[in-house]
């Protein structure tokens, strides 16, 4: 499927920041391996593996600016105070990684890496029987179609993530 978001210029850029992302996770846990998904449409963006076991399923993201266009660096301090202290992501990456971790029997993550303030946030979706760790609201809202901005926005289901959790961890790099 060469028609995907990700095919783009645009696109291969965000998926190049999320090669990025992981390539700092294994500086900051060199005993665990990140292992990418090897076809684009995937519900997930990488497994992640502990001495040579499947230990865990993630979503990774990086986002440099709240705004693009305006080049608004996205900063901790800007969640938590314009967006609620939650932080917004399509409710259809919670819950694909909800499935695996049903299926699979391990934890899921979503890890946000800040590269303004090199600091990455890992959220703990769920624990590795798929009960939901973090309190997650979701409604209908209007968001941007995806990373090419051409395409405009959309509403769709979202989920919200609070920052105050305790299986919340803020990761400095």
């Amino acid at each position: 499927m060469k028609n995907l978001d990700c095919h783009t210029v645009r696109g291969r850029k965000f998926i190049d920041a999320q090669y990025d992302t992981t390539d700092i996770l294994k500086r900051l846990y060199p005993s665990l391996i990140f292992v990418h998904s090897t076809n684009d449409s995937q519900a997930e963006d990488c497994y992640i593996y502990h001495d040579k076991k499947l230990s865990g399923v993630a979503e990774i993201k990086c986002r440099p600016y709240i705004n693009r266009r305006d080049k608004v660096p996205y900063k901790l301090e800007t969640i938590k105070s314009r967006y609620n202290n939650e932080y917004l992501i399509t409710k259809t990456k919670i819950d694909n990684l909800h499935r695996i971790s049903c299926i699979k029997y391990i934890p899921s993550f979503i890890f946000l890496n800040l590269p303004s303030e090199k600091k990455i946030v890992r959220f703990k979706i769920t624990d590795a029987n798929g009960n939901f760790v973090t309190p997650i609201q979701s409604r209908f809202t209007r968001t941007m179609y995806s990373c090419n901005d051409y395409k405009g926005t959309t509403e769709r289901e979202n989920a919200f993530l609070p920052l105050d959790n305790e299986t919340v961890m803020v990761l400095n790099y």
